[in-house]
C-alpha cells in the first residue's frame, strides 16, 4: 500500500489551522496512531520517501527490501529512501 500524507508526533490544535476550517474532509493520525493501524492492518514494514512525503506499507518483512533500499541510496549517494520494520515515524517532534 502506498499513502502519500503527512504524519506527526501531534495534530496541532489551532482552530485556525487550514486543515481543521470547516468544512473538515481530513483524517489526522500521529506516527503512534499508523503504528497501530499499520499492525491492525497486518503491515509489518515500511518505507518513507521524504522528498515526496510518501510512505510504502508491507505486509512481508524481507531482507531484499533493505538490500535494495541501500542500493538506491548508494546510486543517489544519499538517504532517498528509509526502511524500518514497523512504521518509519520520520516526523518526530513535528
Amino acid at each position: 500500500m502506498i499513502i502519500h500524507t503527512v504524519i506527526c508526533e501531534n495534530i496541532p490544535n489551532d482552530s485556525n489551522w487550514l486543515y481543521l476550517i470547516p468544512p473538515v474532509r481530513c483524517a489526522f493520525h500521529t506516527n503512534k496512531s499508523m503504528d497501530i493501524l499499520m499492525s491492525q492492518w497486518n503491515y509489518r514494514s515500511s518505507i518513507y520517501v521524504p522528498t515526496a512525503k510518501c510512505r510504502i506499507l508491507f505486509k512481508k518483512e524481507n531482507m531484499n527490501i533493505q538490500e535494495k533500499v541501500d542500493q538506491i541510496n548508494r546510486e543517489f549517494q544519499t538517504e532517498y529512501l528509509i526502511y524500518k520494520v514497523g512504521f518509519v515515524d520520520y516526523w518526530k517532534g513535528a
